[in-house]
């Protein structure tokens, strides 16, 4: 009697055991890094804390959403960059969603956004958010050939940051542009930014004077939409908009000189 008792007791004990195992633990790295993908990239961070096998896990997840204001100061934010785009490098992990804010305090920080960026224009990348803050624009941020010839990239917003000659444009998925305070190196470089993407549908232009641009031209078969905004100055001659395509109503876009 006792015997059988103790052995129901063990029975008992090893299915409880059962009921308390961490069983989502036990799903493939490619599930849980999309079940972290819904998560704000601060709270994904955060689950290398919860055991060995979440150590690492995290750093796979394609998506992310950062700001340098979040770390205790820029080298730090600079370094964890660094070290995590050099993670997915090693383990073949491409990101398809990247926003970056980056606030720099002072003019000797070290440029990185061209680094990174030549880091993940990759096949996969999809959605490019970067952000710059900085208060002389001598030194602004540049952004490299690569992300110009990027052909999976579908929407892209650059906050503040320079634009250097293109050699060549091949953004044949890209639908949303977002060119907010940038710097660019002329007219015809950023006209042809614009006018090359052939699936273009909504644009975004808000211009700070000086931005090297004399004459903004735009030119496009495939914009639905397009909005402008900028601070007159000296120099500034007018904006030339030559849209023909088809609106939501299916009637042509508005042509406008200002």
């Amino acid at each position: 009697m006792e015997e059988r008792f103790s052995k129901q007791q063990r029975m008992y004990d090893e299915s409880y055991i059962r009921a308390k195992e961490d069983m989502i633990s036990k799903l493939p790295d490619s599930l849980l890094c999309q079940i972290l993908s819904y998560l704000p990239t601060k709270d994904t961070v955060g689950t290398s804390v919860l055991s060995h096998r979440w150590k690492s896990v995290w750093l796979l997840v394609p998506n992310l959403d950062l700001s340098s204001s979040e770390f205790p100061d820029y080298n730090a934010f600079v370094s964890f960059m660094d070290r995590l785009l050099a993670f997915s490098r090693e383990e073949n992990s491409l990101l398809y969603k990247l926003k970056l804010s980056i606030q720099k305090e002072d003019e000797k920080d070290q440029s990185c956004v061209t680094r990174w960026i030549d880091s993940v224009a990759n096949p996969k990348l999809k959605h490019l958010d970067i952000e710059c803050t900085l208060a002389n624009r001598k030194f602004l941020e540049v952004i490299p050939q690569s992300l110009y010839v990027c052909d999976t990239l579908v929407s892209l917003r650059l906050h503040r940051v320079s634009l250097g000659e293109l050699e060549s444009v091949s953004l044949p998925c890209l639908k949303t542009m977002r060119l907010e305070h940038n710097v660019y190196a002329s007219d015809a470089s950023l006209e042809l930014l614009i006018s090359s993407p052939p699936a273009l549908e909504d644009l975004s232009v808000v211009r700070m004077v000086p931005d090297n641009v004399k004459v903004l031209r735009v030119r496009s078969q495939s914009l639905t939409s397009f909005h402008v905004d900028y601070l007159l100055g000296e120099g500034d001659d007018y904006v030339d908009a030559l849209v023909r395509g088809k609106g939501s109503g299916g009637s042509p876009c508005v042509a406008q000189e200002i």
